[in-house]
């Protein structure tokens, strides 16, 4: 472990790459000397130790990385969104839908406005909002997080379609003090 961290973000690279089992090196990091590593090698570089790291490591990543204080930062979280969806898609709905569930609908209710339609209503639907399944309308508040709000919605409603719905039904109720603590 010192020996990749005397290197530069790339070289680390490499050479954990070039371990006989990089996963059981990476996962067996303390959580700072990842949250370091993957800082080293860059965000977008580091897709490769972020697909073998633990769900833990990410989460400590994640702490660190998306609060600014006791705020969530939205542009962070989605950057990291967009990072997580690159190196595991898989794993990171499977993380959104079981222990970061009270992050998904935090940052889901503020990062999207949806709304309900019946074929009825359908033709009364406002500029700017899209459906996956033609009921739920969602709009993404930012623009410029919207490839990667898209992508991670289309994850989830591909890993469980009925899930996808209750979160979206869910995110009228959610009181974001309670979520947020």
């Amino acid at each position: 472990a010192r020996e990749v961290f005397s290197l530069s973000g790339s070289l680390a690279l490499d050479r954990i790459l070039a371990l006989e089992n990089p996963e059981e090196f990476v996962r067996n990091m303390a959580h700072v000397d990842f949250y370091w590593l993957v800082k080293k090698i860059g965000e977008e570089d580091a897709l490769p130790v972020l697909q073998m790291a633990s769900a833990a490591q990410w989460e400590f990543l994640l702490d660190l990385e998306l609060w600014q204080k006791d705020r969530l930062d939205l542009r962070q979280a989605t950057a990291w969104m967009g990072h997580l969806l690159q190196a595991d898609p898989d794993r990171l709905v499977r993380w959104l839908l079981s222990e970061g569930e009270y992050f998904t609908y935090y940052y889901l209710s503020r990062t999207i406005q949806v709304e309900y339609k019946t074929k009825d209503e359908m033709h009364d639907v406002e500029e700017g909002f899209i459906t996956l399944d033609g009921v739920h309308y969602l709009r993404i508040l930012d623009p410029e997080q919207e490839e990667v709000l898209r992508n991670l919605l289309q994850q989830i409603a591909g890993k469980d379609y009925e899930r996808y719905q209750a979160i979206l039904m869910g995110l009228s109720g959610v009181a974001s003090a309670e979520v947020e603590e």
